[in-house]
């Protein structure tokens, strides 16, 4: 009980009991001290401060020690000596005070260079859209609209599907015709109005375009795989792929003939001048936008894809492994919105001083005709940062996606969410100009393609090519690398790929089903011949013993873009050749008219055998049945060359019903080409005297008041 009372005791009144105790002490060391005054006065101290200062006044520096601080000499000397610097080896740590995980004095090695794989040619013809003789050759930079595919072409092959919509008549400067018609007398011959109303409906802009036969090689850049090497080769973390971006200056392709004898491929491998792909570009009058997406490409390695003036670009624009990566029609004209918003903003930046990114090589391949969208992107996302008040180029980036987001509104008024026209894809951006990675591919893979035009029809082709990329190591220190040659070079290449794989032409898979997969050919892309002829059948010419020969002939022709068909009886020693007029579908006109055509072979017939005892092989393609009873008909032809080959009719079967209904589609579009003109010609004579007045007369009957009245009074001679 008294422990607590202690307790309480101590707390109640310990604090009072502690500060007593510090009183105390305080008090005993104030008593314990000795205190005394300072000797000396005041006066005693301002004194001795006055006599101090006199003394100091009236001393005078030695002259030897003013010497020294005069002597210029010594003192640049003196100053040359502290700007040498100290020697810091002498003072360096024996032992690291700081260990890196990775070693950054481990010498940097030369990256293994990564050429296209998986390179595919593909053959084919097309008619591209030209630019007008009289026009400046501009750098070719603007990119046109997709057109929107056709329901009902769905199952039209690619290179024969209409690509664009047709031609509008022109009716600039005939605004006013109502009153020409009251002031002039309409009493005009028939076939005076005829000849009038075909000319107007003729009236359309006009196009300039012309057929290329080519080869379309396409491969795969693994860009990934690339990043991958160049971490290597710098010892840098796996984590910092992402920043590494291998500048890519373009390529080298050659070119193997494929030659007469055992071995096809024995021939030299020559190298192509991309110039001569490069002429035809400049000649075409516009680009199309990418049907991938554009991040899968690269100026330097990617031709781009001239306008078509007919036929859709299909598998020899894209490779398989991109396929998947294709854009819709919407995507593809949003995506031609945003790359030409996207080239205003450089240009605005470029005025500005802004895009300075300088490389000391320059890109090769088509950087010169065409503009670098990804190489775009890529500086601008380093030199724009979307929100940032303190970024000079923040507001002008701001504007230019602001008019890029109108734009893809107006072109899709009916969407739920402003400048999306349809759901996103997996990893498609959305509404930005700087849209980034748009599919799991960007980044990673980028589409090879080169178009040879300077090809011969019938002949056969395979290519290889490599890859320039400018040297990652040229400039750096040579101590940082572990070969001084690491450093020389502004430029490297990587290793040959392997040989190209060939593709069949679209029109040589006519009559193939859609999506049919063809397996690929070692022996080359073969060019489809410009001219093809079949034998039908041998007949025994009338009053007399000789035989003729039924020949089919079809002709492409690059003046018409389409192929012209004509069939001939032939006797031995006649020339395989024709000189007629036919009707003809001209893509580049828009028109199916009879014009005189020349359909030459350099082929000549030299022996006919009619309904010889020769066997007929029953597996030959595009043959249902054999009857046992059938022969066959044999013709024996020569070309310019003296090579023998024969005809017949059973073996030629499938390539001559492709080659039938190649003609069909062609004038499946000749038979448009007609109904347009007729359409406009309608349209024309109604302009030109009111469709009341045309009703009349069609109908056989008089017009009615307001155009009696019009018709007198341009007739009147008095009042």
């Amino acid at each position: 009980m008294k422990g607590a009372n202690f307790k309480t005791f101590l707390l109640n009144h310990g604090e009072k009991i502690g500060f007593g105790l510090l009183a105390c002490i305080a008090l005993w060391t104030l008593v314990g001290t000795t205190w005394s005054g300072y000797e000396r006065t005041p006066t005693q101290l301002i004194e001795a401060a006055q006599k101090g200062k006199q003394a100091l006044d009236a001393s005078k520096w030695p002259e030897e020690e003013k010497q020294k601080l005069t002597d210029w000499e010594s003192i640049v000397t003196r100053s040359h000596a502290m700007l040498t610097g100290i020697n810091a080896e002498e003072y360096a740590l024996t032992t690291e005070f700081f260990v890196p995980v990775y070693k950054r004095s481990e010498p940097i090695l030369e990256p293994k260079f990564f050429t296209a794989d998986d390179l595919l040619a593909k053959p084919g013809r097309m008619v591209l859209e030209l630019r007008a003789p009289d026009s400046e050759d501009p750098l070719v930079a603007e990119l046109e609209k997709s057109k929107d595919q056709k329901a009902d072409d769905a199952n039209i092959p690619e290179a024969f599907r209409e690509r664009a919509k047709p031609a509008a008549t022109t009716q600039a400067g005939y605004e006013n015709l109502s009153e020409l018609i009251d002031e002039a007398p309409i009493t005009m011959p028939t076939e005076y109005m005829s000849d009038m109303a075909g000319e107007m409906a003729g009236n359309r802009t006009k196009q300039y375009g012309q057929g290329f036969p080519f080869v379309a090689v396409r491969g795969i850049i693994d860009l990934q795989a690339q990043k991958a090497a160049y971490a290597a080769a710098m010892h840098m973390p796996q984590s910092e792929i992402a920043q590494i971006e291998p500048y890519i200056i373009g390529f080298e392709i050659e070119r193997q003939r494929a030659v007469s004898g055992p071995d096809r491929w024995s021939g030299k491998w020559e190298k192509l001048d991309i110039q001569n792909s490069m002429d035809v570009l400049l000649k075409a009058a516009n680009f199309e936008v990418e049907l991938i997406d554009p991040t899968l490409t690269d100026p330097a390695v990617t031709e781009p894809l001239p306008t078509r003036l007919f036929g859709r670009y299909g598998p020899e624009a894209t490779h398989e492994k991109v396929e998947k990566f294709k854009l819709s029609d919407e995507e593809i004209a949003k995506e031609n919105a945003r790359i030409q918003r996207l080239i205003e903003l450089n240009d605005a930046m470029a005025r500005q001083g802004g895009m300075t990114n300088e490389r000391p090589v320059q890109k090769g391949g088509f950087a010169n005709v065409v503009h670098d969208v990804r190489g775009m992107e890529s500086t601008m996302n380093q030199m724009i940062r979307p929100g940032s008040a303190n970024n000079p180029y923040t507001e002008m980036y701001n504007q230019y996606n602001q008019e890029y987001t109108n734009d893809v509104t107006s072109m899709y008024p009916g969407a739920t969410t402003p400048g999306r026209p349809g759901p996103a894809r997996p990893g498609m951006a959305q509404d930005s100009l700087l849209a980034g990675k748009r599919s799991p591919a960007s980044g990673r893979l980028l589409l090879f393609r080169y178009f040879d035009f300077d090809v011969e029809p019938g002949e056969a082709y395979r290519y290889r090519v490599r890859i320039e990329y400018a040297n990652p190591n040229f400039g750096r220190r040579i101590d940082t690398l572990a070969q001084p040659e690491f450093a020389e070079g502004q430029t490297r290449f990587s290793d040959w790929s392997e040989v190209s794989m060939a593709e069949p032409s679209a029109e040589a898979m006519v009559l193939a089903k859609a999506g049919e997969n063809v397996p690929l050919s070692a022996d080359g892309a073969i060019v489809p011949k410009e001219s093809e002829f079949f034998l039908s059948q041998v007949d025994k010419a009338r009053n007399a013993d000789s035989l003729l020969a039924g020949i089919d002939l079809f002709q492409w022709s690059r003046q018409f873009g389409s192929e012209v068909n004509q069939s001939l009886q032939l006797g031995v020693g006649d020339a395989i050749s024709v000189s007629a007029k036919t009707k003809v579908v001209d893509l580049i006109e828009r028109t199916w008219e009879v014009k005189q055509v020349n359909i030459l072979t350099d082929n000549f017939l030299v022996d006919l055998a009619d309904n010889t005892a020769t066997p007929i092989d029953a597996t030959l393609p595009g043959l249902d049945s054999i009857p046992k009873t059938a022969r066959l008909d044999l013709a024996v032809v020569v070309d310019k060359l003296g090579r023998v080959s024969t005809l017949d009719p059973v073996s030629q079967n499938y390539d001559l019903r492709n080659a039938r209904q190649r003609v069909s589609l062609y004038e499946s579009q000749g038979k448009k080409y007609e109904e347009e003109t007729k359409k406009s010609e309608e349209a024309t004579l109604d302009s030109l005297y009111g469709s009341e007045y045309m009703g009349a007369m069609d109908a056989g009957r008089k017009p009615t008041n307001a155009a009696s009245k019009r018709n007198r009074r341009s007739t009147a001679t008095g009042p």
